[in-house]
């Protein structure tokens, strides 16, 4: 039977020394890369400086040239509303005498289906009267019956409450006995880790 092999302190020593020495490698690695970011970083700085005086430089000229173009548009701008308003005028006048014409027929429309409508609405609410009260009494009917059926259901859930008690009695007294496996396992390990570290 082969006997135990221990942890000595020798062989910790030794993995601590190698781990150390792969850390040393990879910062190596590490600060090259950094450095080499640098560089980039600081070309990318020069590159945006020179970018930016160019756009500065084509701002100043769009500004200058659409201060031009303002002017121009303002005097554009004021001609073009002096002739809107007067059109503007003239089609107000057309649309306010349409606007009475056309208000006028509806209103002369809308008392004719006013009254046709109230004749239709009346026959219509004899005959929703009667069809409200022939299903009322079937729905009445029909409620008795559904309480009926309500009664029974109400005596199966109280049969099913007291099963479900009993499983949950029955779950509890399980996951106690699981509980104590689980203590006694617990200490089992704990005794075997203590004589593992001897």
């Amino acid at each position: 039977m082969d006997e135990p092999k221990y942890v000595t302190e020798e062989g910790l020593n030794k993995f601590k020394d190698e781990i150390i020495h792969q850390f040393h490698i990879i910062s190596e690695d590490v600060i090259d890369r950094i450095k080499i970011v640098a560089e980039g970083v600081s070309l990318l700085d020069e590159k945006i400086d020179r970018r930016t005086e160019e756009l500065e430089k084509k701002i100043d000229d769009t500004q200058n040239m659409m201060g031009v173009m303002y002017g121009q548009l303002d005097k554009k701008i004021d001609n073009t509303a002096k002739g809107l308003n007067k059109k503007i005028d003239e089609t107000a006048d057309r649309l306010d005498k349409k606007i009475d014409e056309t208000a006028d027929r509806l209103d002369k429309k809308i008392d004719e289906t006013a009254d046709r409508l109230d004749k239709k609405i009346d026959g219509v609410a004899d005959r929703l009267d009667k069809k409200i009260d022939e299903t009322a009494d079937r729905l009445d009917k029909k409620i008795d019956g559904v309480a009926d059926r309500l009664d029974k259901i109400e005596v199966v859930v109280e049969h099913l409450d007291k099963k479900i008690d009993d499983a949950k009695n029955e779950l509890k007294a399980d996951i106690i006995k699981v509980d104590n496996k689980v203590d006694l396992l617990a200490k089992k390990l704990e005794l075997h880790e203590k004589v593992l570290h001897r």
